[in-house]
């Protein structure tokens, strides 16, 4: 999650225990609101609660747009559609995956290796579709990604099998 983002929601709704935790990887400040006071403020503001509906709904379209994505056959393909769906516009059009997860973490994510995310992103650095930045990857071409993630792509050359990135 980002600055200014929330979890534990659910459990303020529900009242089963928090399923998400987290881990901060950067210096951060951190808040708490009891499950009272956010209940409270959840169902006596209408702004709020409208705010928490169209959170719950973006989660919700994400979580389905991710079983979606482990339902491709082709893990190369999947990385390629992770990658898409990851991808967001910035001010100016350029697309980009701010803070990309490790290969390791994104082959978890998956259900595959981590020696065919790096396939994958070598294939799609040397095709010019992706380029590696400072905590960055910048997608230089969103539609030959969208079209890589949307369709059985063959197997990378032989020279980008071998090659093994330690991060995306």
């Amino acid at each position: 999650i980002g600055p200014g983002s929330f979890f534990g929601e659910l459990s303020v709704i529900d009242g089963l225990p928090r399923s998400a935790h987290i881990i901060a990887l950067q210096p951060s400040v951190v808040g708490v609101i009891p499950q009272e006071a956010a209940r409270e403020i959840f169902y006596k503001l209408p702004a709020t609660a409208e705010a928490m509906m169209r959170h719950l709904t973006e989660l919700v379209r994400n979580l389905s747009s991710y079983r979606a994505l482990l339902a491709i056959p082709n893990a190369q393909q999947r990385v390629y559609a992770l990658l898409q769906q990851m991808g967001r516009r910035m001010p100016g059009g350029l697309t980009v995956i701010q803070n990309p997860p490790k290969q390791q973490e994104v082959a978890i994510m998956i259900n595959t290796s981590r020696e065919t995310v790096s396939r994958a992103v070598a294939h799609l650095v040397s095709m010019g579709i992706l380029e590696k930045d400072y905590r960055r990857l910048i997608v230089r071409d969103p539609q030959r990604l969208r079209t890589l993630a949307l369709h059985q792509v063959p197997e990378p050359p032989p020279s980008l099998r071998s090659g093994e990135p330690s991060s995306l």
